[in-house]
């Protein structure tokens, strides 16, 4: 018998930083969902279902990552948290979610790996 597969959702709008965030999540194992938007994001945290990682992009045409990370403190608590922006971190972090893994854009797989392990060990240590 498998494993359980890890689940994660990546909430960026860029097709091409979904693709490769999406790629590198699945080499570690992950079962990937996309949302292009903050509306399709919320609406996926709201269907329910299990998610232990969600990658969020912090600018949107249709609002903000911190939004989407509301949504998900409602209704995901435990999952681990990964923002994601090209801006700089601490203009975007403050009031949004000071404290959680922060992966600057670009970035390489190395680096979205250790984000990842980072994000993971955040949310071990909050539970």
């Amino acid at each position: 018998m498998s494993p359980p597969s890890k689940r994660a959702l990546i909430a960026d709008d860029e097709d091409m930083v979904r693709d490769f965030c999406s790629f590198g999540l699945q080499r570690m194992g992950y079962e990937v969902e996309t949302a292009a938007s903050v509306a399709a994001a919320k609406e996926r945290i709201a269907q329910g279902g299990e998610l232990d990682l969600v990658v969020i992009d912090l600018v949107f045409p249709d609002g903000s990552g911190g939004e989407i990370y509301a949504s998900l403190l409602e209704h995901h608590a435990q999952a681990a948290v990964l923002l994601s922006s090209g801006y700089d971190a601490h203009d975007v972090l403050t009031g949004v979610g000071e404290g959680l893994a922060f992966l600057p854009k670009p970035y390489s797989l190395k680096e979205l790996e250790a984000a990842v392990a980072d994000a993971l060990g955040e949310a071990e240590r909050v539970a």
